[in-house]
C-alpha cells in the first residue's frame, strides 16, 4: 500500500552515491520515514537534476569560482511572480573590479541601422517621410528582400518565450491566451500565429529575380542553401492559393505551470492554421533553490524547492528538449527571439533577419530610442575591461572614459547608469566607428537605445558559443529570495520573513557580450512595440488598452498611406472615435505590415 512505510530504508545506491559526491547527502535525511509514493516522488525529482553541475553553477554565480562573463551581479527587489518580465532585479553590474581589471560602460560602438518610419513596401509610394533618404529606402528594401530570400528558402525560425502567466492582467492562464479586446477577439498567441502564416504565404507568393542563382548566404557563416519555395499564381493580399513550401517554425517555451495548457490551447484552435509540425513546444527548466552556502532546500522531506532558471534558460531548454538538433534537420540558420507581452511584434521580421544577414551577425537586436533620458528600460551599451588589452584615458568609475578597444555587447539597466551617463548626448565624433543615421548621430541620448526582449541569432552561435558557456556554468546569476523550507524541529514547512535562500536564473540577453558580431537594428516605437504587462486600466500604462489603441493606430495610418479613406457611419461611433476608444484592425491575415491593402480603396 502506497501509504505505508517500505521495508527497505536505503535509498538507491547510485543516486544516493551522486549526491553523496556532490556534498547534497542531506536531501536523504528524512528517507526512512518516507513512505513507498513519496519515496518515488523524491527519487523522480532527485534523478532529473543534474547535481554533478550544481556547485559549478552555484561557485560561478556567487564569484566563488570563475566569475561570469557577464560580470559580477547586484539586486535588491524581491518580487517573483513567475513571470520572466518581472525578473528584472538582478542585473550585471556596471563596474566590476579586481586588484587588475576594471569593466567600465561605453556607448554601443558598432553599426546601428534605422528602419526608415514606413515598411510597407509600396515602391508607388511618394511620401517622402517613407525614408530619410533615398539610398536608405534601397538599403531598407535590399535587407527586406534578404530576408524574404532565407525565408523562401525555409531557412527561419520563430522563437516565442511564453512561460508568463497573465496574474499582472488579472487573468488566470497563460500570459498568450489573453484577449487584448480587438475587434477580432485575437489572443496574444493568435496574433503572432497570424503573423508567421501571413508572412509564409507572403514569402511563397514572390518572385525576385535575384532568386535566379537558386541560393543566399545562411546562418552567418557564407554557406549557399537552395531555395525551395516559389508561389507562381498565389494572391499576396489574402495569402489564398499559395502553392510553395515555405515555412516558418514556431517554438514556444512554456513554463512547467502552464505548458499542457498552452500546447491545448493551440490543438484545440487548430494551432491557428499553421502546420501541427510546424509548432513545436519545450518548458523552459528549473534549478533547485539554494541556501547561501550552496545547499539545496528541502520543501518537505520529499520535495525539493525548484524555480524556473529565468528566460535566458530558453538555451539550455533548447539543448536539452532537441530544438537546436530540430533546427539543424530543418536547415534553419536563422533564429528570431522575442517575448509574448508585444502585441506588435513581427515574428521572422524581413528587415530585421536581413539586416543581420547582410552585417553577417552572430547576435541581434531590435532597439527603440528612449523617449527620454530616464526611461525606466535596459540599453545596449559595451563593457570593456580595463587592464586586459585596454586603456583608459579617464577616471574609470566616471563611465566617460575614452576607450582604446572594441568593449562587449551587453545590457545595462536603468538604474545602473548615472545621471551624467543616463542624459549624455550622442555627437558625431563619438559614433565614427558607428554607421547611425546623421539624425540618430547628433543630440540623442548615447545610453538611449532601449531593449525590447526583440533578438536574433545564427544557429552556429547557439550552438557552438551559447550552449558550451552554459554548460560550463558561466550565465547564471543570483537572486535572494524568500523561500520555503521544512523545519525539523516544528515539522512544518515555514515561510521566512526574510531573505533565506537563492535563486540561479540567467537572463536572455547574457550572452551578448558572447557575440563578435553583434547587429543593432532601430524601429519606430508605433510600429514594433505595445507591451501587454498591467491590468486595464484609465490609468494604466503597458497595459491591454495601450497595446490595443496602437494597433488600431497603425491600422488607421496603413489604409490612409495605401490610399484608402477612414469613414464613421454615426454619430456615435464619431464620437467614440474622438474618445480614442474607436479601435480599427487591419487582421495579420490581411497584412502583415501594411502590404497589399490598395486593393480595398
Amino acid at each position: 500500500m502506497g501509504d505505508c512505510l517500505p521495508t527497505t530504508t536505503s535509498p538507491p545506491t547510485g543516486l544516493f552515491e551522486r549526491y553523496t559526491e556532490a556534498k547534497q547527502a542531506h536531501v536523504f535525511d528524512h528517507w526512512s520515514t518516507l513512505t513507498s509514493a513519496q519515496r518515488q516522488q523524491l527519487v523522480d525529482q532527485l534523478d532529473s537534476i543534474d547535481v554533478e553541475k550544481l556547485e559549478g553553477y552555484f561557485r560561478s554565480a556567487t564569484g566563488c569560482g570563475s566569475g561570469s562573463v557577464s560580470g559580477s551581479v547586484s539586486g535588491s527587489g524581491q518580487k517573483d511572480d513567475g513571470d520572466d518580465e518581472k525578473r528584472e532585479e538582478i542585473r550585471v553590474s556596471s563596474s566590476t573590479s579586481t586588484s587588475s581589471t576594471k569593466s567600465i560602460l561605453q556607448p554601443f560602438s558598432g553599426k546601428v541601422h534605422k528602419i526608415g518610419k514606413h515598411k510597407n513596401n509600396n515602391k508607388n509610394n511618394n511620401n517622402s517621410d517613407d525614408h530619410d533618404h533615398d539610398s536608405d529606402s534601397d538599403y531598407d528594401s535590399n535587407l527586406y528582400e534578404i530576408g524574404m530570400k532565407a525565408i523562401r528558402a525555409n531557412q527561419t525560425a520563430a522563437l516565442l518565450l511564453a512561460g508568463g502567466q497573465g496574474t499582472r492582467l488579472g487573468f488566470d492562464g497563460p500570459k498568450g491566451m489573453y484577449d487584448i479586446g480587438l475587434p477580432s477577439k485575437s489572443t496574444l498567441f493568435a496574433l503572432i500565429a497570424k503573423r508567421i502564416l501571413k508572412l509564409t504565404r507572403l514569402a511563397a507568393s514572390m518572385k525576385s529575380a535575384s532568386d535566379s542563382d537558386g541560393s543566399i548566404a545562411g546562418a552567418g557563416d557564407g554557406r549557399k542553401v537552395n531555395v525551395t519555395c516559389s508561389g507562381a499564381g498565389s494572391d499576396a493580399g489574402t495569402g489564398t492559393g499559395c502553392t510553395g513550401t515555405c515555412s516558418i517554425p514556431l517554438y514556444i517555451m512554456t513554463s512547467p505551470m502552464n505548458h499542457h495548457t498552452t500546447k491545448t490551447y493551440f490543438e484545440q484552435n487548430n494551432y491557428f492554421s499553421l502546420p501541427p509540425n510546424d509548432v513545436i513546444f519545450f518548458s523552459q527548466g528549473v534549478l533547485p533553490c539554494l541556501s547561501p552556502s550552496g545547499k539545496i532546500l528541502m520543501q518537505n522531506p520529499y520535495t525539493i524547492n525548484m524555480a524556473p532558471d529565468g528566460n535566458g534558460g530558453i538555451y539550455p531548454a533548447m539543448e536539452k528538449n532537441g530544438i537546436l538538433t530540430d533546427l539543424k534537420e530543418r536547415g534553419v540558420g536563422h533564429v528570431h527571439a522575442f517575448a509574448i507581452d508585444n502585441a506588435l511584434v513581427k515574428p521572422c521580421d524581413p528587415h530585421f533577419v536581413g539586416y543581420c544577414i547582410e552585417e553577417n551577425a552572430d547576435c541581434g537586436n531590435k532597439v527603440l530610442w528612449k523617449v527620454d533620458a530616464h526611461e525606466k528600460v535596459g540599453v545596449i551599451a559595451e563593457k570593456i575591461t580595463v587592464g586586459d588589452g585596454a586603456v583608459a584615458d579617464a577616471d574609470a568609475g566616471s563611465g566617460d572614459s575614452k576607450i582604446k578597444g572594441k568593449g562587449k555587447p551587453c545590457v545595462v539597466e536603468y538604474s545602473e547608469l548615472s545621471q551624467e551617463m543616463a542624459e549624455r548626448k550622442a555627437s558625431s565624433s563619438s559614433t565614427s566607428t558607428s554607421t547611425i543615421s546623421s539624425e540618430s548621430s547628433s543630440g540623442k541620448l548615447a545610453f538611449g537605445a532601449a531593449n525590447i526582449c526583440n533578438h536574433y541569432y545564427s544557429l552556429p552561435f547557439l550552438q557552438e558559443v551559447v550552449i558550451p558557456s552554459y554548460t560550463n556554468g558561466n550565465l547564471y546569476h543570483v537572486a535572494h529570495k524568500k523561500i520555503p523550507v521544512w523545519d525539523a524541529a516544528t515539522s512544518k514547512t515555514i515561510t521566512p520573513s526574510s531573505n533565506n535562500g537563492i535563486k540561479l536564473e540567467s537572463f536572455i540577453f547574457d550572452v551578448f557580450p558572447l557575440s563578435t558580431s553583434m547587429a543593432i537594428l532601430e524601429v519606430e516605437r508605433k510600429h514594433e512595440f505595445a507591451p501587454v504587462k498591467n491590468a486595464p486600466g484609465k490609468d494604466s500604462t503597458d497595459s491591454p488598452d495601450t497595446a490595443r489603441n496602437m494597433i488600431s493606430a497603425m491600422a488607421k495610418e496603413w489604409i490612409v498611406t495605401s490610399g484608402g479613406t477612414l469613414t464613421l457611419n454615426n454619430a456615435s461611433a464619431k464620437k467614440e472615435e474622438k474618445s480614442s476608444s474607436c479601435c480599427c484592425e487591419v487582421d495579420p491575415l490581411t497584412s502583415y505590415a501594411g502590404e497589399g491593402l490598395e486593393k480595398y480603396n
